[in-house]
């Protein structure tokens, strides 16, 4: 084949990428598909507690590196165990995952932050609760390659729970640690901050799950504003520790592990929690396992191993409706 001709099909191949993209890009953000959740919606005493449990798990699942097909079927039906299952890295095949499951509430943040983006959010949530309404975002910057060719954002789900409102957000925020990954990591953290702040009021009690490809900061690590209980008036500095630090101290977050088993439970997934008006928010027991997330030969079919907690929710004080 002649230079010419090679050339052409390069520019035939990539005119097709883009309308594909304009396409998906048009088509919008989400996909929600609601079940029967009236069982759900029963009068309960107005100062009833209950318990709920939650499940975060990045699956794992980029465009072309990983067998969806394989291990969707075998992570589907584990997820029926909890009432609101966050996932992140759902890159592709979400309606597979979603075949096994039986949550009546299931929302996909699909949709591309423009038409050069090759993948959505991979942000997916599942509830057994009523959903109120969804909101979505794509973070703004995307770091280095790896992360440029998603369009990675934040899943915004509010769920009734007994008749009381409940805020979900569901996030996967940048990796890698080159300079371009970390300027978008804390523009991310800008972002994310200000994306609560605007959909959730400040007593409010709400849930922050996924994966944040960050970790707690230890000892020397911290930073003197943060340890003052001050929000650094600038990010351009932190580190990633630090940056994550900021975002519990910005939003007025718990991490639920952390609280329940110290600091041996860190990671860089979190499932966060804050009470407020309407929910006193206590977590019971967390725990991160994958033994149960293997294929039968015994193949782990994630890099990530799903944080499982469960909470008790009672009324807050101020039960706002």
């Amino acid at each position: 084949m002649s230079s010419r001709a090679t050339r052409a099909g390069v520019v035939v191949l990539v005119l097709l990428l883009l309308l594909a993209g304009i396409t998906r890009w048009r088509m919008g953000t989400t996909i929600v598909v609601i079940g029967d959740t009236g069982y759900l919606s029963e009068p309960v005493p107005p100062n009833a507690a209950t318990e709920i449990s939650v499940f975060a798990y990045n699956v794992q699942a980029r465009p072309w590196f990983d067998d969806s097909d394989h291990k969707f079927p075998f992570i589907a039906p584990r997820l029926n165990h909890y009432d609101i299952v966050a996932v992140q890295e759902c890159f592709k095949d979400h309606a597979l995952l979603w075949e096994g499951t039986e949550h009546p509430v299931r929302v996909y943040h699909g949709g591309l932050r423009h038409p050069a983006k090759l993948v959505g959010s991979g942000l997916s949530t599942l509830a057994r609760f009523p959903l109120e309404h969804e909101r979505t975002f794509h973070y703004s910057r995307g770091g280095n390659f790896e992360n440029r060719i998603a369009s990675k954002g934040i899943l915004l789900t509010r769920l009734r729970i007994h008749g009381r409102p409940l805020d979900v957000y569901n996030t996967h925020m940048v990796a890698a640690k080159t300079p371009s990954s970390m300027e978008a990591r804390r523009g991310q953290a800008r972002e994310l901050i200000d994306f609560v702040n605007a959909n959730t009021p400040a007593d409010d009690a709400l849930l922050l799950l996924g994966d944040f490809n960050m970790r707690h900061s230890r000892g020397d690590g911290q930073h003197p504003e943060i340890v003052a209980g001050t929000v650094p008036a600038r990010f351009d500095t932190l580190s990633q520790p630090q940056l994550f630090d900021a975002i519990l101290l910005a939003l007025r977050l718990q991490d639920a592990g952390e609280v329940l088993n110290g600091p041996a439970f860190d990671g860089v997934d979190h499932v966060l929690y804050r009470s407020g008006a309407r929910w006193t928010i206590t977590p019971r027991h967390a725990i991160r396992d994958a033994s149960e997330f293997r294929d039968p030969e015994g193949v782990p079919l994630s890099d990530h191993a799903p944080l499982m907690v469960r909470f008790r929710l009672a009324p807050g004080s101020g039960q706002r409706q």
